[in-house]
């Protein structure tokens, strides 16, 4: 497997006739002359989620009917052959074939929500390595996010979420149709909420817990059991999976607020509510400040997120909801406890 670095050269001497589709559908103008040139800088060079070898940010000009633009891509680079596996538990939490087939699917494109996946400009393959153009999405709002951005995203998330329930779900070996549950399992089975319990930590946890305003977190461990039982039987729809802050971007495009998500390798049929849960849960693991945003607006964004399924026309049981809601919610919340139990101060 060839170093991102190498990958990086590679790119930056891509023929002229390779790169000039990507280029051109990156600045809307078929008739773009890309001028020879362009830089890219490596954007990371630690793997960044399961088969993820790096980013990388070509940079060029290219001429256009009314002059010169700028352009930037941000590059995805991908080991296709990286599929993690767990001990036990059947399937896999996230699979970089998943992502590619969504893209490739054209399923993206049907979209017409406030949430959007990040727009692919093209998708090249070298060996093993899969990479994804991606739109440079680095002027959106910054993070941490604020009130508006979440409030708004946990609408456009149950808009996406109801307009793709399981019977309209489109074929496809990149949908997982068994649902990646073993990401909830496997916490169960891993002793993910055993720290939260154990008698030394107990006064770590509730003095987190008042600090932050993020109550109940010794009894949401408690009855994880019994959520991941009870999820089994909710009604499906199409879900990210991992749909937190830091996956997703948020922009006004024209007058609409849009959110656009990245990875989507863990996208399946999962239980109505988990995305939102996802996003409410992701934001108390980054920072304080975000912790305690969270633990003042959750209900604000569950109710924002029902607001989206009504307006998809999705009927619901708000219990229903409510119970995938918290189903990865929880997770997070065990999370930023024992962020707190190994690092108390």
């Amino acid at each position: 497997m060839a170093e991102l670095d190498d990958i990086r050269r590679s790119v930056e001497q891509m023929p002229i006739e390779e790169i000039s589709p990507i280029v051109r559908s990156a600045v809307g103008d078929d008739s773009a002359v890309v001028k020879k040139g362009w830089a890219v800088k490596t954007f990371s060079d630690e793997s960044i989620g399961m088969g993820t070898l790096g980013f990388l940010k070509p940079e060029g000009r290219a001429s256009v009917s009314d002059g010169v633009v700028n352009w930037s891509l941000v590059v995805k680079v991908m080991d296709v052959e990286a599929d993690a596996q767990f001990e036990g538990i059947k399937g896999s939490f996230t699979s970089q074939h998943r992502e590619i087939g969504a893209y490739a699917s054209g399923f993206f494109d049907r979209m017409d929500g406030g949430l959007r996946a990040a727009p692919c400009h093209g998708i090249t393959r070298s060996g093993d390595v899969t990479m994804l153009w991606m739109e440079d999405l680095s002027e959106s709002a910054p993070v941490p996010w604020g009130r508006d951005e979440f409030l708004t995203s946990a609408h456009n998330i149950g808009f996406f979420n109801g307009s793709w329930p399981e019977n309209r779900a489109p074929a496809g070996e990149w949908l997982d149709r068994a649902f990646i549950a073993n990401r909830l399992v496997f916490a169960l089975r891993n002793g993910w909420f055993d720290p939260i319990s154990d008698p030394k930590n107990v006064s770590i946890v509730a003095e987190l817990g008042a600090r932050s305003g993020v109550s109940g977190i010794h009894r949401m461990s408690a009855e994880y059991a019994d959520v991941v039982k009870s999820i089994a039987d909710l009604p499906r729809v199409i879900t990210h999976n991992d749909l937190h802050s830091r996956n997703a971007f948020f922009r006004t495009k024209g007058m609409e607020p849009v959110t656009y998500v990245i990875d989507w390798a863990s996208v399946g049929l999962g239980p109505v509510g988990l995305d939102g849960g996802t996003l409410a849960g992701g934001g108390l693991i980054w920072t304080e400040n975000e912790a305690r945003l969270i633990a003042e607006i959750e209900g604000r964004m569950f109710s924002e997120y029902r607001g989206g399924l009504r307006d998809s026309g999705y009927t619901y049981k708000r219990d229903e909801v409510r119970l995938g809601f918290l189903s990865n919610f929880i997770i997070y919340v065990a999370g930023y406890a024992m962020a707190a139990v190994g690092f108390p101060d």
